[in-house]
């Protein structure tokens, strides 16, 4: 099948891609800069000649050029998005995501694709009363332009899908593994729970390895005909679990802080009050703290049961994550402590 992927410059964008391509499948690019992927590539040890051929250059926004992009294709992984929670950029966020989402995968069900897949996020379901996430949960509420754009792209979607539409939605939690052609947040948080210091709050979070967020995407393609909202959490840590797992891999003791839940969300109000007025980028959001103190686990019995996978084993993630940490500079050699030896 040819399916076109949209973000493929982007961290579950790029391994989508190469996953698509390792199982046979024709796959075409919609990417705003040819430059760019060389560099991402490279991380994987390739070369853009060598590797794909087939490529639209454009943006999302841009409906003339994105129906171009899907004209003969048999399906669609949709990836891009812009990720922000600074007022000044709540227009380019809503555009991007909104107007990109409808574009996407609103002229894809025109054309009459039969492979659709929406990347979403743990966080357009997130709910602290609920006790655990399915995929059925309404759109959450949010404060930022950011959050907003989620809960407008999921009731667009959702709508198609009431309609027929073969859309699957995807969740991921939090997500770190190799490769990451920038620093995303989950993997900002892992480079410094490994090499300065950690917390340990209440509850916990997941971590889902970006390799199985492509598996499934291959798999959803593979075996499903009809719309389907799949979770996909990966492995939960309580934050003393995650630091005493580093530790098991390393060897290096970092020292934490007990800090409670209350306390930090306080924080992350305080933090949202400094990006606003500052518009410097710091590591507390209300909305990030929400997640960190208060966090829901999901119900990822989809990916193994409806899809045949079974995620990869949560030690291989950490210690891939943390090599790509220190390829990309991150971190140093030291912080790797015994896992160095596997340089």
């Amino acid at each position: 099948m040819r399916i076109l992927v949209t973000g493929a410059t982007g961290f579950v964008g790029s391994h989508t891609a190469l996953a698509l391509r390792a199982a046979g499948h024709q796959v075409r690019l919609l990417i705003r800069s040819p430059v760019k992927l060389e560099r991402v590539l490279a991380l994987h040890g390739l070369s853009l000649k060598e590797t794909f051929d087939n490529i639209v250059t454009g943006d999302v926004t841009d409906a003339q050029t994105v129906r171009k992009a899907l004209e003969d294709c048999d399906g669609v992984v949709h990836t891009a998005a812009f990720v922000s929670t600074h007022k000044k950029d709540a227009d380019k966020v809503i555009s991007t995501n909104v107007g990109g989402t409808r574009n996407v995968i609103g002229q894809g069900c025109e054309l009459g694709l039969k492979h659709l897949i929406h990347i979403s996020s743990v966080a357009a379901l997130y709910d602290p009363s609920l006790p655990v996430l399915t995929g059925d949960e309404p759109p959450a509420d949010s404060d930022s332009a950011y959050g907003h754009s989620k809960a407008a792209c999921e009731h667009y979607v959702r709508e198609l899908q009431e309609q027929g539409y073969p859309v699957s939605i995807v969740y991921p939690a939090s997500i770190i593994g190799p490769h990451d052609p920038g620093l995303s947040e989950p993997m900002n948080a892992l480079r410094i729970f490994a090499a300065r210091m950690g917390v340990v709050t209440s509850r916990g979070n997941q971590f889902i390895d970006v390799r199985d967020i492509a598996d499934a995407c291959v798999a959803i393609i593979e075996k499903l005909d009809g719309p389907e909202r799949i979770p996909l959490g990966g492995h939960y840590y309580p934050w003393k679990s995650l630091i005493d797992t580093l530790y098991d891999l390393t060897g290096r003791r970092v020292p934490y802080a007990p800090i409670p839940g209350p306390l930090l969300r306080m924080m992350g109000k305080l933090g949202d009050y400094v990006i606003g007025f500052t518009g410097v980028d710091i590591p507390f959001t209300s909305e990030g703290m929400q997640y960190a103190t208060r966090w829901v686990c999901t119900d990822d019995s989809k990916f193994e049961n409806l899809l045949g996978l079974n995620f990869r084993d949560h030690r291989e993630t950490l210690a891939d994550s943390l090599h790509s940490l220190y390829k990309a500079g991150h971190i140093q050699r030291k912080h790797l402590g015994r896992l160095a030896d596997r340089l």
